[in-house]
């Protein structure tokens, strides 16, 4: 159904501007390395308490409207497929028609706030391309090093950019702090709060939530309001169980393996299932993996742009354990980690 917007790309910049709302809700932009997917759900289950709130957030893992919802609810295919039809004789590239049919269909539908992930970096993001209430900062690392930098204070400045324009920004990665300054005068540093039970594990989680604490204080909820949004809160593919003995989860670089690992400290028997894109340091994220004492097979995706094949890897890692079958092992705690295309799969096969 979606065939055709799947493959759209465009070839420039190009504006945007003239098909977007004239008025638009209280905006947040959410930017980061690791965790954006996850603060926005945060913020999502706590403001729709009180507030009709929009999110707009990328990639999917089972299906396209997964990237546009309001209150927790996708926008509908045939929605989706009318707003694009509208659209699409204009050049404009994948996720820039979303990004359009986003706004409009949360103006539209008249919510309150509108939670925003940026794509990738920040600053020249075409999410970028208006005015926010808020921008949030996760952390730094190195990630998409061919299009945002090869060191953290190259990334770190493209994802100051969200800050422009005195923006109230919150940031939880100290290397931000000269960046951010640059852009707006209303900046703050956080550290990570502990005060609530959160539904994903990790001392990362607790730095994303300290940005989400912000804005609700901002806004006047209470703790109580927050610990009763908070058993809403709803993201796929994040420490996710899918069965007893499987969970799946988009680490898929270095910081998030880590991550990963943390949270499986006290569990026995790992069978780890991998696949990352070709721009991921897969030796390091190996080597953190095999440093653990877990079984680990690595699965190729030839048939995705930036995909390893078995050759790759091979080439990569040496005379390492390859599969092509992602079956759970018997009496063994499953864990499928790597990019979203392999989640995506790994969820499709085992659940569908």
């Amino acid at each position: 159904m979606f065939e055709e917007l799947f493959n759209r790309k465009n070839a420039k910049k190009n504006d945007i501007h003239f098909l977007l709302p004239k008025k638009m809700p209280l905006l947040i932009h959410v930017a980061g390395t690791n965790g954006k997917g996850s603060t926005c759900s945060y913020l999502e289950c706590v403001l729709m308490q009180k507030y009709k709130v929009g999110k707009f957030t990328s990639p999917h893992l089972l299906d396209v409207s997964e990237r546009i919802t309001i209150n927790q609810i996708p926008i509908s295919h045939k929605k989706l497929k009318d707003e694009y039809d509208k659209l699409k004789n204009f050049d404009f590239g994948f996720f820039d028609f979303l990004f359009i049919i986003a706004l409009n269909y949360f103006v539209d539908n008249e919510v309150d706030i509108a939670i925003i992930e940026v794509g990738i970096g920040g600053r020249f993001d075409v999410t970028n391309e208006i005015m926010y209430d808020y921008a949030l900062i996760t952390n730094v690392s190195l990630d998409h090093t061919q299009m945002l930098g090869d060191t953290r204070e190259k990334i770190a400045w493209q994802k100051a950019g969200i800050a422009k324009n005195n923006t109230k920004t919150f940031y939880t990665d100290a290397i931000l702090k000269k960046f951010v300054e640059k852009e707006s005068s209303n900046t703050k540093f956080l550290k990570a709060i502990n005060k609530f039970k959160l539904p994903l594990k990790g001392d990362f989680q607790q730095k994303n939530f300290a940005l989400c604490y912000e804005v609700f204080k901002d806004l006047n909820f209470s703790d109580e309001e927050i610990k009763k949004g908070l058993e809403n809160f709803k993201i796929l593919g994040r420490q996710q169980k899918i069965k007893d003995n499987i969970l799946v989860d988009v680490s898929h670089n270095v910081d998030s393996i880590k991550a990963l690992i943390k949270n499986l400290k006290d569990v026995k028997n790992v069978n780890i299932f991998l696949s990352v894109l070709q721009d991921k340091d897969l030796k390091t994220i190996y080597r953190l993996l095999k440093n653990e004492g877990y079984n680990i097979s690595l699965y190729p995706m030839p048939d995705i742009k930036r995909g390893r094949t078995k050759e790759n890897i091979l080439e990569t890692l040496g005379n390492v354990p390859i599969t092509t079958n992602l079956n759970p092992i018997d009496n063994m705690f499953n864990v499928y980690c790597g990019s979203f295309y392999f989640i995506q799969k790994v969820m499709h096969h085992i659940l569908y």
